[in-house]
């Protein structure tokens, strides 16, 4: 089934003449293409830029083709995803956060430790789905409306496995890859392998075309010109790795559609740099012969699997500037062309330290949810540009709909969270109307969570963190523009009055964003009641004059 499902779906995308050329062009109108580039599990600081992290790039991954994007287009230092894979691919999706998608974790909200079976105080709720609903109109739905064709390439994780039409979410092409790298017997699904009749493939149909080894041919073509003190020849004759596999399907895409007479939005979802690490072996050479000079990373085997990540990243952007690779860019699309780079969550605990941010994939801390930005369109967005304005991944279904002249779903239909990016892409604004982001989780996930729900929110000049903990009805304050690795908390002790009032106006947006989201709580087991939301923070009376 997902065979012929991806054979008749690329046959559609693939109708238009690839030949339309100038009049194809001629024909088009403002919409741009819109590229949407995600890493797993890369984390805050993992890129060797500092635009995106205030400075903070590592001094040991290498990631040249990223840094570039930050040179030629706006990097976000302030920018959210949720604390794993799944919930954020589905906020990308749908613009919503999980309390309306109900794509809260991956597995299950009963995570719970083992100390934790006998006495832990909340029940999780009824309600967490694994992807998004056929009700839900996505993104992809929503672009198609204004003429755009659509493909999901790599990790759907999310939205579903895209086995029939009605699960590819409005998307023309799906080639899906393998969630888990990891089989349950072991074998990893980053490199390709010889299956029956001799043939090489991969762990999903989609990309048995892309799988056969590595020739000098295809090492020339495609990896020498990315080479940063690595030796790609090496790779000759040896299995495909997925990451190129990955960039293959999408620049096959974009050669396919550069000339047609529609604007289309490429999703690519990268297995890099999730577990198990799998990095190339010309890359893992070279940094096996490298020592770090950065404490928070360490690890050579995980440095090579970040800039493998990158390499494919520049070979997909270069794509875009030359499509048919022949060294003329007079057929480039790249300057219309919205290019968005982001990881769906901080960096896993145990590959990468996320410092100065605390936590890591999985943590609702700010090392699990901050994840580096970066957009890219020559001639509209300015080159080198850095904003600081707290954006999360439910902005980018706006963003993408207003740039695409695509009109919105009905808040009946399907209500939106987000707001749209194009102000501060286009330089018209360094600030958004909303000044709050929002999390909610009902649920345990293993010692990293416990119930809880966030208001990361700008107040004057400053952008405060606060967060209430459901088990022991707690409020906690954090100052992010000071203190980003949370370690004061300004509510313990006593409290200063302009930090409760700091802490009271935030509690009570927070109160009614869960209430207009209709936020599920889960329930006391000791006195089978339901939790109840948030209680309100009392500020202390103001003092009279003199006294």
């Amino acid at each position: 089934m997902q065979r012929a499902l991806i054979t008749s779906l690329l046959l559609l995308v693939t109708s238009s003449p690839a030949g339309a050329g100038a009049e194809a062009q001629g024909a088009r109108t403002e919409q741009p293409n819109i590229v949407l580039l995600i890493a797993d599990d890369l984390g805050w600081v993992d890129v060797s830029t500092g635009r995106t992290n205030l400075g903070k790039g590592s001094k040991f991954h290498q990631t040249p083709n990223i840094d570039r994007l930050a040179e030629e287009g706006m990097s976000f230092t302030a920018a959210y995803g949720q604390q794993n894979s799944a919930p954020t691919r589905a906020s990308l999706m749908t613009g919503q956060y999980p309390p309306r998608h109900g794509v809260y974790t991956v597995g299950t909200l009963n995570e719970v430790k083992p100390e934790q079976r006998d006495q832990q105080q909340i029940a999780v709720p009824a309600g967490l789905r694994a992807n998004i609903t056929s009700k839900t109109v996505s993104i992809a739905e929503t672009l198609g409306s204004a003429g755009y064709r659509s493909a999901a390439i790599g990790k759907v994780h999310g939205f579903g496995p895209a086995t029939n039409v009605s699960e590819s979410h409005g998307f023309d092409l799906v080639v899906a890859s393998k969630k888990k790298m990891k089989s349950a017997k072991g074998r990893h699904h980053y490199l390709a392998r010889k299956q029956a009749q001799g043939r090489w493939g991969f762990a999903r149909a989609g990309f048995d075309r892309f799988a056969e080894p590595y020739t000098l041919e295809y090492v020339e073509a495609n990896l020498v010109p990315f080479a940063n003190g690595n030796d790609p020849r090496r790779l000759v004759g040896t299995p495909k790795h997925l990451t190129d596999a990955i960039a293959d399907a999408a620049i096959d895409f974009i050669r396919r559609n550069a000339a047609a007479d529609h604007p289309f939005f490429l999703e690519v979802a990268f297995h890099a740099v999730h577990t198990p690490i799998t990095p190339r072996q010309d890359l893992a050479a070279k940094y096996a012969g490298i020592e770090t000079a950065d404490l928070r990373h360490w690890r050579p085997k995980y440095a090579a699997f970040v800039e493998g990540l990158d390499q494919s990243m520049g070979r997909i952007v270069a794509a875009l500037d030359d499509p048919n690779g022949d060294g003329d860019a007079s057929d480039g699309i790249g300057r219309r062309t919205l290019v968005v780079f982001l990881s769906d969550n901080g960096g896993a605990g145990g590959q990468t330290k996320n410092a100065p941010l605390r936590g890591g994939e999985g943590w609702f801390l700010e090392g699990g949810v901050r994840v580096p930005l970066i957009a890219r369109m020559p001639g509209r967005i300015a080159p080198g540009s850095v904003s600081d304005e707290g954006v999360h991944v439910v902005d980018f279904y706006p963003t993408f709909a207003e740039l695409a002249g695509a009109p919105l779903p009905k808040a009946k239909q399907h209500a939106l969270d987000g707001e749209s990016l194009v102000p501060l892409l286009m330089g018209k604004a360094s600030r958004l109307r909303r000044t709050a982001i929002f999390w909610h989780y009902p649920g345990y996930l293993d010692h990293r969570v416990t119930p809880n729900s966030i208001v990361n929110a700008r107040v004057g000049d400053r952008r405060y963190k606060l967060t209430y903990t459901y088990e022991d009805g707690r409020y906690r304050l954090h100052d992010l523009t000071d203190d980003l690795s949370e370690s004061r908390d300004l509510l313990s002790g006593s409290p200063s009055a302009d930090h409760l009032g700091v802490a009271a106006r935030l509690s009570t947006d927070l109160r009614r964003w869960l209430r207009r989201v209709r936020a599920k709580f889960g329930w006391v087991k000791a006195i089978n009641q339901p939790v109840g939301p948030p209680a309100p923070i009392e500020t202390p009376p103001e003092k009279p004059d003199g006294a």
